[in-house]
């Protein structure tokens, strides 16, 4: 089976791999090191996917200092760095992308992490043969901008209108509805499906079976 003029683009963190817990503890216990006010688990969780950068931007102070947003910046790329190999897949995830490989449909990823980050992430899960393209935060304009999905469809010479974006947050199908592609909604990530506010999307799936079974449809008309 073969899916032309069709490609997906993953979101990583949140939809396949199992790590906002952790992003979470890190963001706030990073502004508790160096003196910021504690952003709560709310805030921390909504940034999660636009880029650090962009994401301090929301959820610090407006009298922060730059000096103090580049401490906070590296005791969190610190913390992650200690913590990270705890971060697994979600259960089924590897499995999926294998299954849709298989499939010859071009898989990319569009994520909020750094390139180091998703190298770090690629070679400790062992995906990245898997994925033709990637686009991260540090590289153009995050999410939920259009540019990722837009840039990834250059890439793998299709249209943005063929693209399906799959995300665990709002910023993903913010970008992918500005790109003109269409998203799928996964539930078990950084956003609860109210934070959607009435983006549209094309499924809403409740779990890694459902995501799996309506991809396969997807990519195989």
């Amino acid at each position: 089976m073969q899916a032309n003029n069709k490609f997906l683009v993953f979101d990583w963190d949140g939809t396949l791999s199992d790590s906002i817990s952790i992003i979470v503890s890190c963001i706030r216990d990073a502004c508790i090191h160096t003196g910021l006010p504690d952003p709560g688990e709310e805030k921390s969780r909504y940034i999660i996917g636009m880029g650090l950068d962009i994401g301090l931007k929301i959820i610090l102070p407006d009298n922060v200092t730059k000096e103090q947003i580049v401490k906070m910046r590296k005791a969190y790329r610190d913390l992650w760095l200690k913590r990270s190999q705890e971060v697994k897949l979600f259960e089924g995830a590897r499995e999926l992308i294998y299954e849709l490989y298989s499939t010859k449909v071009p898989l990319t990823v569009a994520t909020g992490k750094s390139r180091a980050g998703l190298e770090r992430a690629f070679e400790k899960t062992g995906l990245k043969p898997y994925f033709v393209a990637s686009r991260c935060a540090d590289e153009t304009t995050p999410k939920p901008a259009p540019d990722m999905v837009l840039e990834l469809a250059e890439t793998v010479n299709q249209s943005p209108q063929n693209a399906l974006v799959i995300g665990d947050t709002s910023h993903d199908m913010q970008m992918a509805n500005a790109a003109g592609a269409s998203g799928v909604y996964v539930p078990w990530g950084a956003h609860s499906p109210d934070k959607l506010n009435g983006i549209p999307v094309l499924k809403i799936v409740s779990s890694m079976q459902e995501l799996r079974d309506f991809l396969l449809d997807w990519v195989s008309k």
